[in-house]
């Protein structure tokens, strides 16, 4: 990895590596100037060789340095450059992922920031099996229920919907089941009485095979 690696023509074959965004074999550590910082550490563990390559993104940014070290002088052979080759597409889709992964918990996070400090309500339901896989705290104020009790019985807000009202809904399900976009209104009751105006926007998200995946 790149965390405290440092950077630069002579840092190493590997920080000369990264630097330069090219392989680079040192054949013997004993003698190659530019292990000349590390020389002694690396001498002292034994090791005499090496082969040091970066790992590169698309767009040319150097992800990592894979390299290995060897107890002989020596530059790679035919079987070792099939092995860092190797190494080397499994390091990059292990970085993409891990990239990816981090991208996902990030922008999950700025969402539920925005989410549960605002007044409106943000709900994700999976299209198939119409369970709810988050609903915003603004939920508890406007329907007066806990979202709890919405994740344990996926629907049961419309139980504080007026029966005159609850067409309006269906409506609209038949609308995101279809692939459209619904705006609707409705009145709902909570369990102190209170009745309250509701304007529900829904919108299907569909997946990278073109089907339905969640109504957001």
């Amino acid at each position: 990895a790149m965390d405290g690696l440092p950077i630069a023509e002579g840092a190493g074959s590997c920080g000369s590596a990264a630097f330069r965004k090219a392989p680079v074999v040192v054949q013997d550590v004993a003698c190659d100037p530019l292990m000349q910082e590390c020389r002694a550490q690396l001498l002292a563990h034994g090791l005499r060789a090496c082969w040091s390559t970066p790992v590169l993104s698309s767009t040319g940014e150097v992800l990592a340095v894979f390299a290995i070290y060897r107890r002989q002088p020596g530059a790679p052979q035919a079987g070792d450059l099939a092995l860092i080759e190797a190494a080397l597409r499994l390091a990059r889709i292990a970085l993409a992922r891990a990239r990816a992964e981090a991208a996902l918990v990030s922008s999950e996070a700025r969402f539920r920031e925005l989410a549960e400090n605002i007044n409106d309500v943000f709900y994700n339901v999976d299209a198939a099996s119409h369970g709810v896989r988050y609903v915003s705290p603004a939920y508890e104020k406007i329907w007066g229920r806990s979202c709890q009790s919405l994740y344990a019985s996926p629907g049961s807000h419309i139980e504080a919907v007026l029966p005159e009202d609850r067409a309006v809904l269906a409506r609209a399900d038949e609308l995101n089941a279809q692939g459209h976009d619904s705006d609707v209104e409705y009145r709902i009751v909570s369990p102190k009485g209170q009745m309250r105006w509701i304007r529900d926007r829904s919108y299907p998200v569909r997946n990278a095979a073109g089907a339905i995946e969640r109504v957001v």
